[in-house]
């Protein structure tokens, strides 16, 4: 395998007051995760492990504890949202001024049980619909919880012909 393509870690412990460092890559990933930590264990090698340091860090030892940091990648112009937001077809479900759904294809780059990391071009004046919903379609109305009810329509007087498409006068009126 590509040894340059394995992400870089810097391992550190403390003897005494002073904190040591060795340098070297992550190697292998275990296949699962814990289920209680939500961890996942890896495998770092380092190129030189037994030999003093120019700097005077003394040699890793078998079996030491040490810390780990991990050098990962940053992913630039992404949005973190929960995994139920996201559809099996990559589609995200947003919200516009006027609380109408307005569906939106997303790139998937990385996801978890809980969230999932996406790329999309999303509009600040756009909210996400997070509760996944079976038959919505562009353009309907949805309420947000936790917004205030919308204005309340007039109520039509009864026998005004409002609400039926008539004018005042011309909707029939039971006596």
């Amino acid at each position: 395998p590509d040894e340059s393509k394995f992400p870089e870690v810097t391992l550190s412990a403390k003897a005494g007051s002073v904190k040591h460092r060795w340098q070297g890559s992550i190697v292998r990933v275990s296949g699962a995760i814990d289920t209680k930590t939500r961890q996942q264990f890896v495998v770092a090698q380092v190129d030189t492990p037994y030999q003093r340091q120019d700097e005077g860090t003394p040699p890793l030892k078998i079996g030491q504890f040490v810390t780990g940091a991990i050098h990962g990648r940053t992913i630039e112009d992404v949005y973190v949202v929960p995994a139920t937001a996201v559809s099996k077809g990559n589609e995200i479900m947003l919200i516009d001024g006027q609380g109408k759904l307005r569906p939106r294809q997303v790139e998937v780059v990385w996801t978890t049980v809980d969230e999932a990391v996406i790329r999309a071009d999303i509009p600040d004046s756009m909210r996400l619909s997070i509760t996944p919903l079976a038959l919505a379609v562009d353009g309907m109305t949805v309420r947000v919880k936790g917004d205030p009810d919308p204005e309340p329509k007039e109520k039509p007087e009864p026998g005004s012909g409002k609400g039926m498409g008539l004018g005042k006068g011309q909707g029939a009126k039971a006596e």
